[in-house]
């Protein structure tokens, strides 16, 4: 059985489909609709891509760059979201913590994915988890 081939599509879309672009896309066709997570935060896609742009500049500024790895622990939140776009729109590489590991096996991911930096709810500050990795990472930011 032969492999098909097809050719590329021309112009199939009228951006390229990076997080930059689509972002910039949804402010135009969506931006003063509102999101709404749970009853606890409410804001429109201007100011969703603006704290996304905020976190994103955060980030370079402490020296997160292209390929760097940042863990994310947090509840399915606004923040969780911000994070979802923010850390690949600067070239970092997002790793999603499971937080119902046991601290050992979150130490062990942390270690193992190489991961410069951790954002996490504040409900995992008491965890020695981080501690853990902390004390496994050469630097900290």
């Amino acid at each position: 059985m032969a492999l098909r081939t097809y050719p590329p599509a021309s112009q199939a879309y009228a951006y390229p489909l990076t997080v930059k672009c689509l972002l910039a896309a949804s402010r135009q066709s969506a931006g003063q609709r509102t999101i709404s997570y749970r009853s606890e935060m409410r804001y429109d896609y201007t100011t969703f891509l603006q704290r996304v742009a905020r976190l994103a500049n955060l980030l370079t500024a402490h020296g997160i760059g292209k390929g760097d790895v940042v863990a994310v622990m947090d509840w399915d939140s606004h923040r969780y979201l911000e994070c979802y776009f923010a850390i690949p729109m600067i070239g970092a590489v997002l790793q999603t913590v499971n937080v119902r590991l046991a601290p050992a096996q979150i130490a062990y991911t942390l270690a193992d994915t190489g991961a410069r930096a951790v954002l996490f709810h504040r409900d995992f500050v008491p965890s020695s988890l981080c501690c853990r990795w902390m004390a496994s990472t050469s630097e900290s930011l």
